[in-house]
């Protein structure tokens, strides 16, 4: 694999290169976040994101919408479902607040699946168009831009300083570097 492809940038780190060679970074790059100590819902969703040899702009484009969305599952089963669950339970009885309740929370769940459509439209129709397809947790961002059909960049930005500086590090004492 050629390495001359990556650099450091003051935020993190980027790779330049061929479908595969950025594939293989990205594989690679997955170990650097584990061992340095991101988290491990960080290091899940960045696995179930990164781009792989065998997928397509199409399957990265899929693959950043539902990244980016918002999981209707996750509201149903937080956030306001769990707030009017413990109402129902601490009421003791069914009674004309709980019954109000369980309609605002099955509004308030309606809404959000239909958000959660609205925003596949909006990130695969429209945005992912113009803009490189993204990752986005507390620990680091990535995009990944095509230049081209089979060259891209991928670039990852930490947010999290202690992560940046070990993976910096890494990568400067790698033979990637």
């Amino acid at each position: 694999m050629s390495t001359t492809g990556i650099e450091l940038t003051h935020s993190g780190v980027k790779m330049k290169g061929e479908w595969d060679e950025v594939c293989h970074f990205a594989k690679d790059f997955e170990d650097l976040i584990q061992e340095a100590e991101a988290s491990d819902k960080t290091v899940n969703r960045y696995n179930n994101w990164r781009p792989r040899k065998d997928e397509s702009q199409d399957d990265m484009r899929k693959k950043t919408v539902d990244e980016a969305k918002v999981d209707p599952s996750d509201v149903e089963n937080g956030g306001f479902a769990k707030k009017v669950h413990r109402m129902e339970e601490s009421n003791g009885r069914k009674s004309i607040k709980t019954k109000t309740s369980k309609a605002f929370r099955d509004l308030y769940i309606g809404s959000a699946k239909c958000f959660s459509r609205m925003e596949e439209v909006i990130y695969g129709k429209m945005m992912l168009k113009f803009n490189p397809y993204f990752f986005d947790e507390e620990d680091f961002s990535a995009n990944l831009r095509f230049k081209g059909k089979r060259r891209c960049e991928l670039n990852v930005n930490f947010n999290n300083e202690r992560i940046r500086d070990k993976v910096r590090s890494m990568v400067e004492g790698s033979a990637w570097n």
